[in-house]
């Protein structure tokens, strides 16, 4: 009682009691709050962390202004707020010493924000830049503001040098590049190719004037390599400057070889594979639990614009995608014809575009990379078959497969010639560790004008049954392999009981870190199913990375997070996930034309009328592909022995057809455009659906358990 009266004296002595009201004048507020920072600072140093507590609530109750943040970090340091965080414990109350580090974290996030949007002021950047070209003085505190001022400069920079015709001002820019720190020198190393080549040779020689030059070489945003080979392939200008200090410095960079006794393009090729491994290292990435690179900062020089852009969280496999492909493509700008380029190009863009669309069916998916697969001679996508089964790539073999069966290549189902007899590519996948694979080379096995070898005819069939869930190699009635990862062991065994009773196999998994591990060996499995309350890694990272994984592919995952008492689905839940199903069983591919796309050499007329055609072979394609699921639909729920009133029938066909046209929609862009007699069947259908008198609820004689049973 006596220490709160006199805390409760000593706050009205200092005047705290008044702060905030509405009669202090507000030219009087800086200095109080400046001053309960002094007060509080001197009670930390007396090591009176609880007294401290209440003095730093005071102040921010007095809600401190962006300039009062401003002058108490220029009069104590950068880190003065930053550094409570590291006082062990503020009161021995529990809840007092958590309110204090909250308030602690609160007026940081305040502090940062008060620096980020004094620094990130571009009439002050534009003004440091200026002062470059000033006295010493002047340039000196320049230099050191920019630097503070970090990523946010490079553009601006960037922009001034490549426009300005002060000469101090250009020769200031320069020598900045040597104090900045060494993240923003990846957008000066993006920048390079928005530069003439004066401009350039000034900026490569002031990066390599760095004391840090050569860890700025470890890191993909960083590395001068690439651009330097790039310099190098330009056949032309052999004596240019820019040449020259190429040359030099990639001597200096490898020591006992000579730059003229290299093929850059080979170079250049070898740099893009290190991406396209996934080899390469980036600076700044932020990581999974397991320690990974989830995402990576990136510059990019936008031709379009003539801006450097800067992109922060680029998910790592675009970012490796991104400079896999552009220096492929530097390698081939001099060299069209350069063979390990071109089939890196196209390992490269076929594995990102697989695992984009998780494996699914490239023609629809990702037309762009369809098309330059299938301008690809079938020499290079039979070397690029055999690297991805030698190397374990699946996402390349599937990939392949779906290119060379479409061909229905000879070459690829013709076994090599000489002694020992050895199989064909298409007979080498059958036996690939991944069920989707297997089912890929039996499929294009299957369409080749090559009789299928008669010691692999078991086998094809084999792989063909188990794809349509009749897998020989366990009993007639399981459904599949599930793997269940669940933490608790009450919990599990009973998702497990209840998923042997619907057929299913089960492993049974306590961690994500062991559901990862045992998806890594081997892909012989059917379903995910993972409890909400899994740990290492938590819920949300094992389903990113699972995402992320070309072995889950388009398996389902399930995650469970269901109640006390568990509900049972409604037959409009179990009709929409019946449909799903069907849709992503579907044996067939779909051959919906894609959306017209004009080309500029036509007339207008001319585009008009093919516009009109492909909307109606759309249109046509789409309504008989759902006439042919909705018969599979309806075959489905007829053999439940489902007994409908003739108003639940009603509106049973209108849904059926509705679901069906929606996931439609989910695999192919459907619009007013691209679509237009889709879409107006589709309004139709809503419109009727509205229309209906509200139906009885489904009871008795829907059978929704065994409805269940078939998903």
């Amino acid at each position: 009682m006596r220490t709160s009266l006199l805390l409760a004296l000593t706050l009205c002595m200092s005047g705290l009691c008044s702060l905030g009201t509405a009669q202090e004048p507000a030219k009087d507020r800086g200095p109080k709050t400046l001053a309960l920072i002094k007060q509080f600072r001197e009670l930390m140093s007396e090591g009176k962390y609880d007294i401290a507590a209440n003095y730093l609530k005071a102040f921010l109750d007095s809600n401190p202004t962006e300039n009062d943040l401003l002058e108490i970090e220029k009069k104590y340091g950068s880190t003065v707020f930053q550094t409570l965080r590291n006082v062990p414990r503020w009161s021995d109350d529990l809840k007092t010493d958590k309110q204090t580090r909250e308030n602690v974290e609160e007026l940081i996030k305040r502090a940062q924000a008060a620096s980020k949007k004094l620094l990130q002021d571009p009439e002050r950047v534009m003004k440091y830049i200026k002062n470059l070209g000033a006295t010493f003085e002047e340039r000196v505190f320049a230099e050191q503001e920019l630097r503070r001022t970090g990523d946010f400069a490079i553009p601006f920079m960037v922009n001034e040098l490549r426009i300005t015709r002060d000469q101090a001002i250009y020769d200031g820019i320069i020598g900045a590049i040597k104090q900045l720190e060494g993240l923003p020198i990846a957008g000066w190393v993006a920048a390079l190719e928005g530069l003439k080549p004066s401009q350039q040779f000034d900026v490569l020689r002031a990066i390599i004037q760095r004391q840090d030059v050569v860890n700025l070489q470890a890191y993909a945003q960083t590395d001068l390599a690439p651009y330097l080979w790039r310099v190098l392939s330009i056949p032309r200008d052999h004596n240019s400057p820019v040449r020259l200090l190429a040359e030099d410095i990639i001597n200096k960079f490898r020591p006992g070889s000579k730059a003229d006794t290299k093929l850059p393009e080979a170079e250049l090729t070898a740099i893009a594979k290190r991406f396209y491994d996934g080899t390469a290292r980036f600076a700044s990435a932020r990581t999974n639990p397991d320690g990974s690179p989830m995402t990576v900062p990136m510059w990019v020089w936008n031709r379009s614009d003539e801006k450097l852009v800067k992109y922060e969280d680029v998910p790592i496999d675009r970012a490796l995608e991104f400079y896999g492909l552009r220096y492929a493509r530097w390698a081939l700008e001099q060299q069209p014809s350069y063979e390990p380029a071109q089939a890196l190009i196209l390992a490269l863009a076929a594995e990102r575009a697989m695992d984009r669309s998780q494996f699914g069916n490239l023609a629809t998916s990702d037309p762009a990379v369809f098309k330059l697969l299938s301008d690809a001679p079938s020499i290079v996508l039979n070397d690029l078959l055999q690297q991805g089964i030698n190397q374990k790539k699946p996402a390349l073999v599937y990939a392949m497969l779906q290119m060379l069966g479409d061909r229905a290549d000879r070459d690829a189902a013709t076994p090599p010639a000489g002694a020992p007899p050895r199989p064909s590519l298409f007979v080498k996948a059958l036996s690939y560790p991944d069920p989707q694979v297997q089912f890929a080379a039996a499929n294009a096995l299957l369409r080749s004008p090559v009789p299928v070898p008669a010691e692999v005819r078991g086998q094809v069939v084999d792989i063909l049954r188990r794809a349509a869930a009749l897998d020989l190699g366990t009993p007639s009635d399981t459904k599949g392999t599930a793997l269940l990862a669940n933490p608790s062991k009450l919990r599990s065994d009973a998702t497990a009981s209840l998923l042997r009773g619907l057929g299913y196999e089960v492993e049974l998994l306590t961690s994500g870190r062991d559901l990862l591990r045992r998806i890594g060996r081997s892909s012989d499995f059917d379903v995910i199913l993972i409890d909400r309350h899994i740990a290492n890694p938590q819920l949300i990272d094992t389903v990113g990375q699972l995402s992320a994984d070309v072995k889950v592919a388009n398996r389902p995952i399930v995650v469970i997070a269901s109640p006390d008492q568990a509900r049972t689905p409604t037959f409009d839940q179990l009709l929409l996930r019946v449909a799903a199903l069907l849709a992503a069983t579907e044996n067939e591919l779909v051959s919906i034309p894609t959306p017209f796309v004009p080309d500029s050499r036509s007339t207008p007329e001319e585009v008009t009328e093919l516009r009109i055609s492909n909307q109606n072979k759309r249109d046509d394609r789409f309504r008989t592909t759902a006439q042919e699921r909705m018969k599979r639909l309806k075959r489905v729920v007829e053999v439940t022995g489902a007994n409908l009133t003739p108003t639940q029938q009603l509106l049973f066909d209108l849904r059926v057809e509705l679901m069906t046209y929606e996931i439609l929609k989910a695999d192919f862009p459907i619009s007013e455009v691209s679509a237009p007699g889709t879409m107006e069947y589709l309004e139709k259908l809503r419109k009727q659906i509205r229309l209906q008198p509200e139906s009885a609820r489904y009871g008795v004689g829907v059978p929704t358990t065994d409805l269940m049973k078939l998903i």
